[in-house]
């Protein structure tokens, strides 16, 4: 049993790296070089919920390599790029063992669009392109609330089958295992 339910989640991850890849590439441009919108962010944090927090990292840190990789923009590597998609599984890997309500999906995308996209995402595009402070504050701001609210919707919206989905995954509740079950 514990095979199969360990199969199931490699798949399972497999699955959410392919998603966030792919839609790595697709993005809504609102204003060039300021405003853009990426979902690839989701499966992360979905995988992050879904199968822990274990998973969540791994699943970012190959989502970012991989995108570095089909890219061509491997020479550029920055590793905090990559350790800021693996906080991202770790976020959704914080929901692994609690009941999923929109509240608690709510405050795990406030607290990853604010200290990982605002504060951390924004450091790095400061250290990285030297940008002055006005520019540097509203790229950041738009940043924030593109991400904060519409991942936040697209979570809100799956919330009624994450649970459903995390039995059928897990072959039961990870909320209701206590720590000495395993």
């Amino acid at each position: 049993m514990k095979d199969s339910i360990r199969i199931r989640k490699i798949a399972v991850a497999g699955l959410m790296i392919a998603l966030s890849v792919v839609l790595g590439y697709i993005s809504i441009v609102i204003i060039p070089g300021t405003v853009v919108i990426s979902f690839k962010q989701v499966p992360i944090l979905v995988g992050g919920i879904f199968l822990g927090p274990f998973y969540g990292i791994i699943i970012g840190a190959i989502t970012d390599l991989l995108n570095l990789l089909f890219s061509g923009q491997f020479a550029t590597f920055n590793p905090m790029y990559t350790i800021q998609a693996m906080l991202i599984g770790l976020c959704g890997g914080l929901l692994y063992r609690k009941k999923l309500t929109w509240f608690n999906i709510t405050i795990i995308n406030a607290v990853r669009a604010f200290v990982l996209n605002l504060l951390y995402g924004s450091f790095i595009i400061y250290i990285m392109n030297g940008m002055v402070l006005p520019v540097f504050i509203s790229r950041t701001i738009n940043a924030f609330t593109t991400q904060f609210l519409l991942v936040g919707i697209i979570l809100i919206l799956l919330v009624p089958f994450f649970n459903k989905w995390r039995i059928r995954i897990n072959g039961s509740d990870p909320a209701e295992k206590t720590i000495t079950q395993e």
